[in-house]
């Protein structure tokens, strides 16, 4: 297992664990995009399906446009399941983490 690492992926693959239903909070995600919350939007959304899979460290390219969000149970973000690579514009990362940015399994 140390040679393995959790892969995200917001596309489907074979033989991956699939997460659904998750709620996004501090951002909107759609169609494999992040894009900035307005005035009008809601303050937490219903997050695409998320595609996990193990795959060798090796393997692993690291990419400028992704950035790690955290997964926690629920919105009390007390307790931290995984960090999800999510795609983002490099320029942009800073302000998703002041955004508050991440993913929950329920409210």
């Amino acid at each position: 297992m140390d040679q393995l690492m959790l892969q995200t992926s917001w596309r489907p693959t074979s033989q991956s664990i699939i997460l659904t239903e998750m709620l996004v909070e501090g951002g909107i995600f759609e169609n494999g995009t992040l894009s900035f919350c307005t005035a009008s939007s809601e303050n937490i959304i219903n997050a695409p399906n998320c595609y996990l899979n193990w795959i060798d460290k090796k393997e692993n390219m690291e990419d400028d446009n992704q950035i790690n969000v955290p997964l926690y149970t629920n919105s009390s973000r007390e307790k931290k399941v995984v960090l999800l690579q999510v795609p983002c514009n490099p320029k942009h990362k800073e302000r998703w983490t002041q955004a508050g940015l991440a993913f929950y399994l329920e409210y």
